[in-house]
């Protein structure tokens, strides 16, 4: 393909073909500052853009411009051309100025899941994959892995980090920053605090309040809020469930299963009356439909399930009115 530059000079001269305007027309979109600038150049100096360097033609022309204004000129024309000309070139070096800022502003890219969104996996540019679970969302700029892996998160999420020993991942939530060369761990970035849980590799986890920090293995999880500070090995072992589908319950009280099984399931389940505190169950759950769960539910506890809109409602099958 032609240098970017060469069709521009021909579209400047209306000389381009259908193909190549095409071409022109994606650069306007991407490079907005730059045409105008090259724009302005081609038909206010007579500059030829085929000669241009874009790694560092805009600061030598800067440099051109500066020297321009700082050196004096003995008028052999009317004032009015020379004062044309001097604003001809403070146009242009404004517009090389705009420019200039506008190549080192960083674009912000949020992704959201819904409230009913479970699980939305996103990739990111270096390859690093990470799922959000329902009502979180990540934020990161336009330098991502040009200068840093930098996201900001709010909620929850998994990550499977590439491996970038030039370029450490780092994942800011409101009260710590986590920090990974190439592994798998669960972030939970709650409004009171902060769990990571590490599933491989190692994870630091820095405190943002306070100059705790420390180092996480497998199965070892960090809890950081504004004045709280705690490492312990990881006891939950459904904490990925909301992303993978999988439970395990042995002699779980059946409050605690009807919250992990809300961490996956749309349908929310809600508890009628106290009864359930008695019951304990065993059992474990591979990716298994709502209608499974409810039938397992009814037998093992010896309970009524009914159907309420998207709710589903737990009750004693010896109680009545309720």
């Amino acid at each position: 393909m032609k240098d970017i530059y060469e069709i521009l000079a021909k579209h400047f001269q209306n000389d381009t073909t259908a193909d190549e305007e095409k071409l022109i027309e994606n650069f306007k979109v991407d490079n907005p500052g730059e045409y105008s600038a090259l724009k302005l150049l081609w038909f206010e100096e007579r500059v030829d853009v085929r000669e241009f360097d874009p790694e560092n033609g805009w600061r030598m022309m800067l440099a051109k411009f500066e020297l321009q204004k700082q050196t004096k000129v003995i008028p052999i024309r009317r004032n009015y051309t020379r004062i044309a000309s001097v604003a001809a070139i403070l146009i242009i070096g404004l517009v090389l100025t705009i420019y200039l800022l506008m190549l080192n502003q960083e674009t912000t890219y949020i992704i959201e899941a819904g409230p009913q969104e479970r699980n939305k996996m996103v990739l990111l540019s270096d390859g690093s994959t990470l799922w959000l679970n329902a009502s979180s969302s990540i934020a990161y700029t336009s330098s991502f892995q040009k200068r840093k892996r930098e996201v900001k998160l709010r909620g929850e999420a998994f990550f499977e980090v590439v491996p970038d020993p030039e370029s450490p991942f780092t994942v800011e939530t409101t009260y710590s920053d986590i920090t990974v060369l190439g592994t798998s761990f669960d972030v939970n970035a709650g409004e009171l605090q902060t769990e990571v849980v590490v599933k491989t590799g190692k994870v630091q986890v820095s405190s943002l309040h306070s100059s705790d920090k420390t180092l996480l293995l497998p199965n070892q999880m960090a809890v950081v809020s504004k004045t709280k500070f705690l490492s312990h090995l990881n006891t939950d072992p459904n904490y990925l469930s909301w992303q993978t589908g999988v439970f395990k319950f042995e002699n779980t009280p059946i409050i605690r299963v009807l919250e992990d099984l809300n961490s996956y399931y749309s349908e929310q389940f809600s508890l009628v009356t106290a009864f359930g505190s008695d019951c304990k169950l065993t059992a474990e759950f591979n990716q298994l439909t709502i209608g499974q769960v409810i039938e397992i539910l009814e037998i093992t506890c010896d309970i009524k399930i009914t159907n309420e809109g998207n709710k589903y409602f737990l009750k004693n099958n010896n109680a009545t009115n309720l």
